[in-house]
């Protein structure tokens, strides 16, 4: 059988291993949820928006150091006024 270039010969996803992750992640969302609804009930609701709009931060946080992909300049600035006007409002 005849593979596209760069498919890997074994698969590596098992349907138990994508159940299982799946399950997890499913977990930490509805966490996060939770947490999210209580921050709403307790909190200023435009710092607390403010805040869980900053999620893509970790997500760039994330690819810089585990996936070690380069941050562009734009995105550092992004990060650093993000965080800069996160600390102005509070």
């Amino acid at each position: 059988m005849n593979q596209p270039i760069g498919v890997a010969q074994q698969a590596h996803w098992t349907i138990s291993n994508t159940l299982f992750l799946g399950a997890i992640v499913g977990i930490i969302n509805v966490l996060a949820m939770m947490l999210k609804l209580a921050a709403f009930h307790d909190g200023v609701t435009g710092i607390v928006s403010a805040i869980i709009a900053l999620s893509i931060v970790v997500v760039l946080i994330y690819a810089r150091f585990f996936l070690k992909e380069s941050l562009s300049r734009t995105e550092v600035y992004g990060i650093v006024i993000a965080i800069v006007g996160l600390l102005v409002i509070k």
